[in-house]
């Protein structure tokens, strides 16, 4: 095994490290028949750079690398990371100190903030606004943690930016043969004396499968490429340590062996390999480097450098399976384009931005070649009208005639209830806005829609369920209309004759500020204090979901901004005062909880501005309600819920609108 300076550190370290993400789990355990012999074979294979952090395989990492390497610590540096960026000073100190007991270990050789970014550190870190960086220096000269340190996956120019600060010895960040937009802020940080530990040299296990494409490129004999991977990462000035997440002790030896039976690549071979790819980059039209400045001007989001990254993968490289799993994951996929060339006049390589979107989304969408249909409800009024918006969307490279008809249900009318949409250009959508009515005192409105096209059949079902709420704030809990649920069969994992002890009655009003819920649970009250576990905070609560996004994206499924879980504790009545976890810090609630005789009476104020997306009041909002109950043990025994499902706060489409009125 060969060694190097971690940077001004100091530290001998190996240049393989092993990282611990990736630890073989069952059931969110790490199996320590398998695990321990794997980390103690690393150690006396020559490797000491063990990395791990506190929430790596469902939080058990930390305690299996404490176990398997407690006889073995002078032969070891134990890197692990604290992701609290915006914990009270306490809460990240007791995260530190849980760690020293989880490593079993009286320091930490390489202690990091957690992923962080320079809008994170600008707001929680710096020292010199007494930041959380500063904890770090104090357990530094306590002995605690022997050199501090960061992950990153940021830009490049926040990198340097984070680098600049003085105030770290070492980071962790990606890089690798397929991704090398750090190079330069790598030199920069061997500049300023810094330690560099790359992680995913294999890009994610993607350079870990046989491909002939990219050994050719190498341009000399290479045994796989996992080789060629590590060799290029451990080649690269700068670099100190390749992390490679290891999951047994044959990958393990494998990693070893090529890493002491061949030199790094020299610089004169990894120069040649990037200038061979750019000219190939170039011949297919394809040199994107990445500068980002089509990104602005795209009207629909599309990430569009790392779309034409991925004809790249596929193309140069020959990892086509791999760049269709990574295209499933962006945020802004190939197919959204709709060809208005903004981005064409502002791309410096002059590429035919449209025409290269439309192969990524042929090559890489599994909708390729269909067309699919999209159905909205919406400016539902209380007098018993609605519109229904139809889009479709043509992911062939044909022209297409779409007929859909609507089959409303429920005392639902649709005019015309037939439509056709004529020469659908490729990669097009075009919409068709159509009237509709329902009966004025329901609250969910039904239909599905029927396509043909080129004899090909398709539909999709659509259900609206929404609650009219007009202006005017009441705190009167004795009047107005009422909200009622109760738990069903299921809700419980206790002894089903406790559900009758349970149910919720609610009602929400607003102004020009505030949302106001008050609800009146029915609870056995056995656990109303929270209860601090390492799977959360446990006890009787309520939880409020909310989705405060722009109206027409309320509903559909996504994990974005402005959706939000909050939990409101009642307290303990006499004792502790009642109080709230949501997930902005910013996010200023007023909570008032009183005890009853079956349960407790909780009043919430929510600032409208606290998370919708747009001025306050909107048009309308998602909203749902649970109710948590948990034993004397604060174990949580159930939940219901009033309407959608508990996972509201990952998918918004099982909300119910409340529109303002």
């Amino acid at each position: 095994m060969r060694y190097v300076r971690l940077g001004k550190t100091g530290l001998k370290v190996s240049v393989l490290g092993l990282g611990c993400m990736r630890l073989p789990e069952q059931d969110g355990k790490v199996v320590r028949e398998l695990s321990t012999p794997m980390l103690q074979r690393a150690v006396e294979l020559g490797i000491n750079y063990f990395d791990t952090a506190i929430d790596y395989c469902h939080g058990d990492s930390q305690a299996a690398v404490g176990e398997a390497l407690e006889g073995l610590r002078d032969k070891v540096l134990l890197s692990t990371k604290n992701h609290h960026h915006r914990a009270e000073k306490s809460e990240w100190r007791r995260c530190l100190e849980e760690s020293l007991k989880l490593l079993r270990t009286d320091y930490i050789d390489i202690y990091s903030h957690h992923g962080i970014s320079w809008e994170i550190f600008v707001k929680y870190l710096d020292p010199e606004n007494d930041g959380l960086t500063k904890e770090m220096m104090r357990a530094k000269e306590e002995g605690l943690v022997r050199h501090i340190a960061f992950s990153f996956h940021d830009t490049p120019e926040n990198l340097i930016k984070l680098i600049d600060t003085g105030h770290y010895e070492s980071v962790t960040l990606q890089f690798n043969l397929l991704d090398q937009r750090n190079k330069d802020a790598i030199l920069h940080a061997r500049e300023a004396g810094m330690g560099v530990v790359v992680m995913g040299p294999l890009g994610g296990g993607r350079l870990g499968l046989p491909n002939e494409k990219i050994s050719h490129l190498i341009g000399e004999e290479v045994g796989s490429t996992v080789e060629a991977a590590l060799r290029f990462v451990l080649g690269t000035p700068g670099v100190n340590v390749a992390l490679s997440g290891m999951q047994d002790i044959r990958m393990l030896e494998e990693n070893v062996r090529t890493v002491e039976a061949n030199e790094p690549f020299s610089a004169k071979t990894i120069a040649g390999l990037n200038e061979l790819v750019a000219e190939r980059k170039k011949k297919s039209g394809l040199y994107c480097t990445g500068c980002g400045y089509c990104m602005p001007e795209c009207p629909v989001g599309i990430a569009i450098p790392e779309n034409l990254d991925l004809l790249n993968l596929s193309a140069i490289y020959g990892l086509h399976d791999t760049a269709m799993t990574r295209y499933r994951t962006l945020k802004g996929t190939a197919a959204e384009c709709v060809s208005c060339g903004k981005c064409v006049v502002k791309c410096p390589q002059n590429i035919d931005i449209p025409k290269q979107l439309q192969r990524a989304a042929l090559e890489f969408d599994e909708r390729a070649g269909t067309v699919q249909l999209n159905a909205a409800i919406d400016k539902i009024d209380p007098e018993g009208t609605f519109e229904l918006r139809l889009k479709v969307f043509n992911f062939s490279g044909e022209t297409k005639t779409v007929c859909l008809t609507v089959r409303p249900r429920e005392r639902v009318v649709v005019r015309p209830d037939v439509i056709t949409i004529e020469n659908v250009p490729p990669f097009a959508r075009l919409t068709r806005t159509v009237r509709g009515t329902y009966a004025p005192r329901s609250e969910e409105i039904i239909l599905s829609v029927e396509g043909i096209c080129n004899g090909d059949r398709f539909s999709i079902d659509k259900n609206c369920r929404f609650t009219f709420l007009h202006k005017g704030i009441s705190a009167d809990w004795e009047s107005g209309e009422w909200f009622e649920f109760r738990p069903a069969a299921g809700d419980f994992s206790d002894a089903k004759d406790t559900i009758v002890q349970h149910a919720v009655r609610f009602k929400l009003s607003y102004d020009d500020t505030t949302l106001l819920l008050l609800a009146d649970v029915t609870d056995d009250f056995l656990s109303p204090t929270v209860r601090k576990t390492h799977n959360g905070d446990l006890g009787d609560c309520l939880v409020l979901f909310l989705d405060g996004r722009k109206p027409a994206d309320i509903g559909k499924p996504t994990s974005d901004e402005g959706v939000y879980r909050i939990f409101l504790y009642p307290g303990t009545p006499g004792k502790a005062p009642p109080f709230y976890k949501a997930p902005r810090t910013d996010m200023r609630l007023k909570v008032r909880a009183e005890g009853t005789d079956t349960g407790y009476r909780l009043k919430a104020e929510i600032p409208l501005k606290s998370f919708c997306l747009e001025q306050a009041p909107p048009g309308k909002i998602g909203f749902d309600l649970a109710c948590e109950t948990a034993n004397e043990k604060g174990v949580r025994i159930g939940r219901f819920r009033w309407t959608g499902m508990s996972e509201n706060n990952a998918d918004a489409s099982h909300f119910r609108e409340i529109w303002l009125v």
